[in-house]
């Protein structure tokens, strides 16, 4: 019996998961006695949104697409990785081979917020919810929610507590006047009251959200308790930012019972934007307008068209699951990765998927999947061929001087027969605004190449390679309503190196925590979040005479102009750069709210110092803003790197993996229903996992952690496409 072959469309962590669970022999034994699987991917790396470049004429630093951190609900993603790291025959020179060695936990955040005319900052620290996400039992019955709440409130509440009983004078004095005055034991009672109900609550079980009246009245009194403590002392930072946060949960738990989603599914509020949903169930005017809220949205960069300047466009489905999944996480809020994207998931996976037999042909384009007029079955696959391999085999990794493999920042020339010509003009094979021209097509014909395909390109994609397949009768309006539906977003990333520990110029705080460093969210600002990665400098090769002190990463929604360029406007990607370079600029002559010790002018004060940035070429750092020239930029403006956003009355045109309306091919990526529905890696790994059990039966639903969590009504795929025999 002839085995079948399955063609994977995309190497971002959707196409590569799906190859990862196709392949792997605790979910799929003996898959290479049934089925072959080769992956399709446009230019020289694999990783999408997640791919990573070493810049070897810039000290081999990371540049990467955007800030990438695994959360504490990242059970797919992280457990993915673990079995990744078990399995991979590491090379000698690979320096991080452990999950504990190459996924850093830490529980720190910094919280900006504009009020009284002016920037604060509150350093706060996620509680840790025990465990590892790679180890510990995951998905809670729905009665968890009301724990897990509950355990925030009272990490908040303790805060206080904390507060009232500091020993020391001086700058506290105002805030324990403020307790002893307005609150008196009330903040006691209401903390040991909540306490009482997390054991009560872990003891009943399955009690129903539904019946949980005295748990709301309970919290409300520590909602209002919080307002009062923050508008008696109302300039101080961390006050405000604690009422801000009770307010936040009490009022998401308020609306899942109010709401009933239990009963009727998360997706039942789909319909509505999340500040209106808040509103609805009664957030404070104060925490409206205030950053709380856009905490989530900023981190999936939710501003439909880019526009930063617009209240951001998440489903209030997006928010509530966003949060959920956070508090019911396991261990750190966030694992940080101690290399690029590249060097700790990016590489691990695809060496592995190597080891096991994988074929990932690189260099095609898509730029047809074409459907059999008279069938609901995809009939071909149209590739544009960008470079010629030399020898037939692209090795992708390259060897930095110190041994380590490395995803390289653009091809390795010497391998390919245009190299040479591709190197003088600084080609960019990942664009698809190059001048540079395909060098050939190739035709995947069903039956000969393929018997089924997964479609794993991001959903930008889709309007330009799946014409046939949208206006097919098979697909009825499906397919129409979904791209229409599911927006994108471009986005930006930068990066600056310092001189300068980031410490000194006011991130200082010191915590238990070795890993903990500082990360957050920014408003009315273009660049939304942030993040230091001052750690990944040991990984890169400075001079020791010129070596960085600090690393710090931004990113944010960008705006589209009106119209998008055609791709013939092959100037486009530098006027975005340029236009990036510029407003980061701006931004760093008003960075003192964020950064305070890094503004050392005594003249123009909230101004970045430009002179702190580190040069990898000494000789041409230039003065003043010229010295940012040095640094890295990058706007993700392609249609597989625009951001899929979850904008309101967008879940219910989400396909599933199996239900593509074609015989032979599955979907995968986080545009597809994942259960989580959420830009991000965990959607589309979950996505992965979907679309393999289309195809082999495996993994159960069960297992896809987090798919059937407040969506009821789900079931599996209604037929496998391949059996097992």
């Amino acid at each position: 019996m002839s085995k079948a072959k399955i063609a994977i469309v995309g190497a971002g962590p959707a196409g590569l998961s799906t190859a990862f669970f196709l392949t792997d022999p605790s979910t799929n034994p003996g898959w290479a006695d049934r089925y072959e699987v080769d992956i399709y991917q446009l230019g020289w790396r694999v990783g999408g949104k997640g791919a990573t470049g070493r810049n070897i004429d810039a000290c081999e630093r990371v540049q990467e697409h955007g800030i990438h951190v695994f959360g504490n609900m990242y059970f797919n993603s992280l457990r993915m990785m673990q079995s990744c790291y078990q399995e991979l025959a590491w090379d000698e020179h690979d320096r991080y081979r452990t999950m504990d060695e190459a996924f850093q936990p830490s529980t720190l955040t910094l919280m900006t917020d504009y009020f009284d005319a002016t920037w604060h900052r509150d350093v706060e620290r996620f509680p840790d919810n025990r465990g590892r996400p790679w180890l510990s039992n995951v998905w809670p019955l729905p009665h968890g929610i009301t724990v897990e709440v509950l355990n925030l409130v009272s990490h908040r509440l303790s805060r206080m507590i904390e507060w009232r009983d500091h020993p020391n004078a001086g700058w506290l004095h105002r805030i324990i006047e403020s307790v002893d005055r307005l609150a008196g034991d009330e903040l006691t009672r209401i903390a040991t009251a909540v306490s009482d109900r997390i054991i009560q609550e872990e003891q009943a079980g399955e009690q129903n959200l539904a019946e949980h009246a005295e748990v709301l009245n309970l919290l409300a009194d520590a909602v209002a308790l919080a307002k009062r403590l923050s508008e008696a002392d109302p300039s101080n930072a961390a006050l405000r930012a604690t009422f801000l946060n009770i307010d936040l949960a009490v009022t998401t738990l308020r609306g899942i019972i109010d709401d009933d989603l239990v009963v009727k599914g998360i997706d039942s509020i789909d319909g509505e934007n999340y500040r209106e949903w808040l509103e609805r169930h009664g957030a404070s005017a104060t925490t409206l307008a205030s950053g709380a809220p856009q905490v989530y949205p900023n981190t999936a960069l939710s501003y439909e068209y880019g526009d930063t300047t617009a209240i951001p466009s998440m489903s209030a489905m997006a928010f509530v699951s966003f949060f959920l999944r956070q508090v019911l996480g396991k261990g750190a809020g966030a694992y940080f990765f101690a290399e690029g994207t590249g060097e700790t998931v990016m590489k691990p996976l695809y060496r592995l998927l190597a080891q096991r037999g994988v074929r990932v042909h690189f260099f095609h384009k898509l730029t047809a999947v074409v459907p059999d007029a008279g069938r609901a079955r995809i009939d071909r696959l149209e590739f544009d061929l960008q470079a010629t391999v030399k020898d037939g085999s692209y090795e992708p990794l390259r060897r930095m001087a110190n041994g380590e493999l490395v995803w390289p920042d653009r091809p390795n020339y010497d391998q390919l027969v245009e190299g040479d010509e591709l190197s003088r003009g600084g080609y960019d094979l990942e664009s698809w605004w190059t001048p540079w021209p395909p060098v050939g097509r190739r035709v995947l014909q069903q039956g000969v190449d393929f018997d089924q395909v997964v479609l794993a390109t991001p959903i930008g994609t889709l309007q330009h390679t799946c014409g046939a397949v949208i206006q097919h009768p098979a697909a009825g309006s499906a397919w129409r309503n979904m791209v229409g539906a599911i927006k994108t977003s471009a986005s930006q990333q930068v990066q600056i190196w310092l001189n300068r520990p980031t410490a000194e110029l006011g991130w200082d705080v010191t915590t238990d925590g070795k890993t903990d460093r500082y990360v957050g969210p920014l408003y009315n600002q273009d660049l939304t979040s942030f993040c230091d990665f001052s750690s990944i400098i040991d990984t890169e090769l400075w001079p020791a005479d010129n070596r960085p002190q600090g690393l710090i990463y931004f990113i944010g929604a960008l705006s589209d102009p009106e119209p998008i360029p055609e791709f013939a406007d092959h100037g486009f990607p530098a006027r975005q750069r340029e236009r990036i370079k510029w407003a980061t600029i701006q931004f760093l002559r008003n960075i003192d709210g964020l950064l305070p010790g890094a503004t050392t002018r005594p003249i123009l004060s909230p101004s970045f110092d430009f002179d702190l940035l580190a040069a990898h070429d000494p000789a041409r750092r230039g003065r003043g803003v010229s010295q940012f020239d040095q640094q890295y930029v990058r706007a993700n403006i392609d249609p597989n790197e625009r951001y899929t956003l979850s904008v309101k009355g967008s879940v219910q045109h989400r396909l599933e993996a199996w239900d593509s309306k074609f015989e032979n091919m599955v979907l995968a990526g986080d545009w597809i229903y994942t259960g989580f529905n959420v830009g991000s890696f965990e959607g589309a790994v979950m996505s992965g996992k979907l679309a393999t059990l289309a195809l082999t039966g495996a993994p159960s639903l069960d297992l896809i952690y987090g798919y059937t969590f407040l969506h009821p009504d789900r079931k599996g795929p209604a037929f496998i496409r391949l059996s097992a025999k």
